[in-house]
């Protein structure tokens, strides 16, 4: 991974854009030209995972502190990366059809707060989804989709 900084220098007459990299930082992910991709992040923690992993990695923005998530037996790899307005992440392994699933939700502070099995994801401003069409899974047999409100603790409500 490359992080790189951007500065902007905006006079009366002329505006100019540089580009500069600050720091490499070799993650611990099976990638590939079949690879997809999956990444997130909140102002603390940058979450990053690929389909050809049963591992993702949190990516501490501060220090570049590379720590492995994952761990299911039997192994399932990244399905997708998501977040909510309020900074929690949600990593999840394998899908509703798959077979096997499970996830980690991490708080702003990068902390995780709940695990499990099925196949979990989060919504925010910019996605959307029926869940009509979604078929049910062990941890939703309902199709219920849970709700963190803005004063909520790290505690979701159905």
């Amino acid at each position: 991974m490359n992080v790189y900084r951007r500065t902007d220098k905006i006079t009366s007459s002329f505006d100019t854009t540089a580009i500069t990299l600050i720091k490499s930082v070799a993650l611990p992910l099976t990638g590939g030209s079949a690879a997809s991709c999956f990444m997130a992040g909140n102002v603390g923690y940058l979450f990053v995972g690929t389909d050809q992993s049963p591992f993702a990695v949190r990516v501490q923005k501060n220090n570049y502190a590379v720590s492995e998530i994952g761990g299911f037996s039997p192994p399932v790899n990244v399905s997708s990366i998501t977040s909510d307005p309020y900074g929690f992440i949600t990593v999840t392994f394998g899908g509703f059809l798959s077979g096997e699933s499970g996830f980690y939700q991490f708080n702003p502070n990068g902390e995780g707060v709940a695990d499990g099995g099925g196949a979990w994801f989060m919504l925010n401003s910019f996605l959307g989804v029926s869940t009509n069409t979604l078929p049910a899974s062990d941890a939703l047999p309902d199709r219920s989709l849970w709700v963190r409100s803005k004063v909520s603790t790290d505690q979701g409500s159905r």
